[in-house]
């Protein structure tokens, strides 16, 4: 799980260049759906960066069942999150298809509970590492 994880956020690192490198030499006509790519492009690096950290705590073998089972669910809710916002705003300003544009507000939702998940682990990090309580 852990290889497919980093395959993903490596694959989604790829994408995120692409889109910049397109950006960088795109018509500055369409300044509007830049800057909601440039949007969709800084969103899309920090929850790589996050998976990547959560991916390095999934690998700790001391890892309390809880916190093993919250990292993986906001690993989970971040890819699924990067692929309904990001990908469907890439898609929808660079090739001007807004079929899937409706499905936007869920993947920034599940985002949102990423964060709220990744909040709760290090509250029961916390605990077991700091207070010492058993979960």
């Amino acid at each position: 799980m852990h290889t497919l994880y980093t395959f993903y956020v490596l694959f989604n690192m790829f994408i995120a260049m692409l889109v910049l490198f397109y950006l960088s030499h795109a018509d500055n006509s369409t300044f509007d759906n830049n800057k909601s790519i440039l949007y969709a492009f800084g969103v899309q690096q920090i929850h790589c960066i996050a998976l990547f950290g959560l991916i390095s705590l999934i690998r700790c073998s001391s890892l309390p069942r809880i916190c093993m089972y919250l990292s993986h669910s906001a690993s989970i809710l971040f890819c699924l999150g990067m692929i309904l916002f990001s990908l469907n705003i890439y898609v929808k300003n660079i090739f001007e298809l807004s079929v899937l544009a409706s499905l936007i507000p869920f993947g920034g939702a599940m985002l949102f509970f990423g964060w709220a998940l990744v909040l709760l682990l290090s509250f029961f990090w916390f605990t077991v590492r700091i207070l010492g309580r058993k979960f």
